[in-house]
């Protein structure tokens, strides 16, 4: 996403002679349609457009480094920043204005605050690193996407400008000749982490390090016809040909659930998009330089940063939105990239300003916008309620009292946590790394609790690890060792479930389950309590589970659990009608709204647990009926939120749930043991 001309190098005098290559701005129009077209959910392998991008950025801009003076590599690192800055900052920083002030209007207020938070890190160079901690965080990762996300491969790109120009300028400044296995050393290196370094999936598709081979590969083809290698000569058609073929295979192949993104495929389709770049031939490069697809590819930059904004507002703002209205707000926005580009970028590339000038008010501008937008997402939403929490008494073991706070009106004051918190509200076991992420295989026990009387320890996924501050109250009151064993969407069932996150079948998962009965035989545990959600019932239907599988499976744990100690099953919890948070900050005077009916509280997965206890011949501990009334499951019960998203208890829920909790554990039926 860079100027279009390349460099061909006058060595006597060592200087940059512009070369127009009008196929390089086709190859760039054929990538943004691409992922355009993906975003419409039209073309599942489309995202391969953002690899394609990067490979040109990297040889564009690594053009323009090898044609600066070697001798004046400071002239020429200043020269670099003072075109970046221009070509890239302002139509940048603009759109992030812009998202953000329309999300003011389409989003609630939560999802604004996150809107707000992505604006100041994609300002700041940075939204790869926060959608990849994002992602990885399981507890965040439902969220709706950021309308910024397409942001993260500027990020990677401006990432890279910061540390390749150093590198090129350097080599060239001590040999021309120690550029290219300088580049060679670091595509190994960058292309070895990125296929076998112990990350998980999000890092290793957002990173700067997993993803650096991409433009250096560009960058080596760039050199290629700086050093006037024989291997770029004029060559017959079909290479080009046989490279496109080869973009479009990988186009493909990526939407195929079973293709790891960055991986082998990857490398295919970099390769083939560099002999694109260096030997496109008469028939791909007539093509590649039709009118039309230069004109796209003039505007590709300003296309890319206007197209992904409007079509996640329509997709919160309509249910089930059609892939043909989100085309048209693609086709939409191409004619507001024009303006863009017409009207913004050109101009202010012809401004007439001094190379250090043009630095220092870059960095200004990303500075200031990037801390004002933190701020903005910080300080200009407040949620607090003005009403006076109602008193519950000991309301959590009245279903009439539990009736009585779903007719809640509006947001109390003191909310604990408060509504701007409520999503970081997670228990410790997530920031001390007790809770097992998505790539992990083998189960590493936390003891939480050491040297009490008997030993208990939790299993099973998010929906256990949220009863872990409850737990931890309730091993210290009764003097219990207290162990937690729990992973990221891996179901206690011994079933093999489809991860969205992954987007393939979770092997992790079957892995550390099986871990996790070798960890509790060497624990020697007096109990084993298990609990897990019931949302893995609700995957598209080519890879979801069904019903009597899901209960088979969860027999076949609890019993096998119990022949290693006993076993107490955790009910699952009540479903939200939608996020709690998000409901809450969107609709704060009607809090009865976000409110759940027992009959739509009433899941199928309630059947499956209990059938799954009695064939295993485990008793169940009722965990519904804490949370839900006769009629209604509060979302606010007193001053206690009970949700921290669209599933999970908060912290402050959980730990007001101790008491009673114990008090179920005891009617499910602890082992004598307990009781001495």
């Amino acid at each position: 996403m860079t100027s279009l001309a390349t460099a061909s190098v006058d060595h006597a005098a060592g200087v940059a002679t512009p070369k127009w290559r009008p196929e390089i701005q086709g190859l760039r129009a054929v990538a943004v349609i691409l992922v355009v077209i993906y975003h419409a959910h039209l073309l599942d392998g489309g995202f391969v457009g953002v690899d394609v991008f990067l490979v040109i950025s990297g040889f564009l801009i690594s053009a323009q480094l090898y044609g600066a003076r070697a001798d004046r590599p400071g002239r020429a690192l200043a020269d670099f920043y003072h075109r970046r800055i221009r070509r890239i900052l302002p139509a940048s920083l603009l759109v992030l204005l812009l998202t953000v002030v329309a999300g003011w209007w389409v989003l609630n207020p939560l999802d604004w605050t996150e809107l707000s938070r992505d604006a100041g890190a994609a300002s700041l160079f940075g939204l790869n690193i926060r959608l990849a901690g994002n992602a990885v965080d399981y507890l965040r990762s439902d969220l709706p996407p950021s309308a910024l996300q397409h942001y993260w491969s500027l990020a990677v790109e401006e990432q890279f400008y910061f540390v390749w120009p150093l590198i090129a300028l350097g080599a060239r400044r001590i040999s021309e000749r120690l550029l290219r296995p300088v580049l060679l050393a670091l595509i190994v290196l960058s292309l070895g982490l990125m296929l076998f370094a112990d990350l998980d999936e999000p890092t290793r598709f957002y990173s700067l390090p997993t993803r650096a081979w991409q433009l250096l590969i560009g960058a080596f083809g760039a050199h290629l016809i700086f050093s006037s290698s024989p291997i770029v000569k004029p060559r017959g058609p079909w290479f080009g040909v046989a490279g496109m073929i080869a973009i479009g295979a990988c186009v493909l192949v990526a939407g195929s659930d079973a293709t790891r993104w960055p991986g082998v495929t990857t490398i295919v389709l970099t390769l083939a998009t560099l002999i694109v770049l260096l030997m496109p031939g008469d028939i791909v490069g007539t093509i590649l330089a039709l009118g039309p697809l230069t004109w796209i590819g003039d505007r590709s930059y300003s296309w890319y940063l206007l197209h992904f904004p409007p079509m996640m507002f329509l997709e919160v703002s309509i249910e089930d939105v059609s892939p043909w209205l989100l085309v048209g707000s693609g086709v939409l926005t191409l004619v507001l990239a024009h303006g863009l580009y017409e009207w913004f970028e050109t101009p202010l590339r012809h401004v007439q300003i001094g190379r250090w000038r043009t630095i220092a008010v870059g960095l200004v501008g990303v500075a200031v916008s990037g801390s004002g937008f933190i701020m903005a997402g910080d300080h200009l939403v407040s949620l607090e309620g003005s009403d006076v929490a109602v008193a519950i008494g000991d309301g959590w073991l009245d279903p009439s009292e539990l009736d009585a706070a779903a007719l809640t009106a509006t947001l109390p004051s003191g909310l604990r946590p408060a509504l701007l918190d409520a999503r970081d509200d997670q228990p410790e076991v997530y920031n001390t790394g007790c809770h097992a992420g998505l790539d992990v295989e083998i189960v590493e026990p936390c003891v939480l609790r050491d040297g009490g009387r008997v030993a208990i320890a939790l299993i099973g996924d998010s929906h256990a690890a949220h009863w872990v501050p409850a737990l931890q109250w309730i091993a210290a009151d009764q003097d219990w060792t207290f162990v937690s064993m729990t992973k990221s969407s891996c179901t206690p069932a011994d079933v093999e479930t489809y991860n969205e996150i992954l987007e393939r079948k979770y092997s992790e998962c079957s892995a550390w389950r099986r871990s996790a009965v070798d960890a509790l035989t060497d624990l020697d545990v007096d109990l084993i309590i298990v609990g897990g959600s019931g949302l893995y019932l609700d995957a598209p239907e080519d890879r979801a589970i069904t019903p009597d599988e899901f209960q088979a499976g969860l027999s076949r744990t609890l019993r096998t659990l119990d022949q290693v100690a006993p076993v107490l099953y955790l009910e699952d919890t009540p479903y939200p009608v939608e996020d709690v948070p998000a409901c809450l900050s969107d609709r704060p005077d009607d809090v009865v709204s976000c409110a759940t009916s027992v009959d739509a509280a009433a899941t199928p997965f309630r059947l499956i647990e209990r059938n799954a206890s009695a064939a295993a011949n485990v008793s169940m501990v009722s965990t519904n009926d804490m949370l839900c009334g006769v009629v209604a499951c509060p979302v606010i019960v007193g001053d206690v939120l009970m949700y921290r998203d669209a599933s999970h208890l908060t912290t402050v829920a959980s730990e007001a749930l101790a008491e009673p909790l114990l008090a179920r554990l005891r009617i499910a039926g602890l082992p004598p043991l307990f009781d001495s």
